[in-house]
């Protein structure tokens, strides 16, 4: 398969703003998405991006992450700091990461460990989701936010992020996790796992 490595950058203040209404802004400082493929996101510094809509759904602030078919994707050893999801009307999700896996576990996966997780937001007047990280898993496919399944890594320090909602629902400051159908996900041995979720009248 072919093969992406994002190692040992210093990746800063950018910005997605997509102007057109009919398609949602995606990865802030990373956006990768991976068929028959590997990628590897290493080491890092990712801090203060943004991705920002009016109209439209949002997602990773700091990194989108989705592996489809026959994939891996492994997200570690990064400092992701102060990056922001922001919507006016829909769903705000993933401020640091967001992470999507969507075929059969264990050819297709995503593992993140060992990443410095600090400051990020999630922020939406209706619907905010993972200040810190949103992650979902579809289809059998396999996600690990830790020491997961292979017993092999590091958690991550996830601290201080915020998923804020100004009318309606806010969920996971640190860690928004959803499955469906027979996915699986496992969350284990992250340090310091302190959220922050806010609803409040305008």
């Amino acid at each position: 398969p072919s093969e992406i490595n994002i190692r040992d950058n210093y990746i800063d203040k950018n910005t997605v703003d997509l102007k057109n209404k009919n398609n949602a802004p995606q990865g802030g400082g990373i956006y990768a998405r991976s068929n028959f493929s590997y990628i590897s996101i290493e080491r890092n510094i990712i801090t203060n991006n943004k991705v920002i809509d009016k109209e439209d759904e949002t997602y990773g602030g700091g990194i989108y992450a989705e592996a489809l078919e026959a994939s891996e994707i492994y997200i570690n050893n990064n400092s992701i700091r102060q990056n922001i999801s922001e919507t006016f009307d829909k769903t705000a999700s993933g401020g640091g990461i967001y992470a999507i896996a969507e075929d059969a576990f264990p050819t297709t996966s995503i593992l993140i460990y060992s990443n410095d997780i600090l400051g990020n937001k999630a922020t939406s007047n209706t619907s905010a989701e993972g200040g810190g990280i949103n992650a979902g898993s579809k289809n059998k496919a396999y996600i690990s936010i830790g020491n997961g399944l292979f017993g092999n890594s590091l958690g991550n320090n996830i601290s201080e992020n915020k998923a804020e909602s100004y009318t309606d629902i806010a969920s996971g400051g640190g860690i928004h996790a959803f499955v469906n159908m027979t996915a699986f996900m496992e969350i284990s041995e992250n340090l310091q796992l302190f959220i922050f979720t806010k609803r409040q009248a305008i």
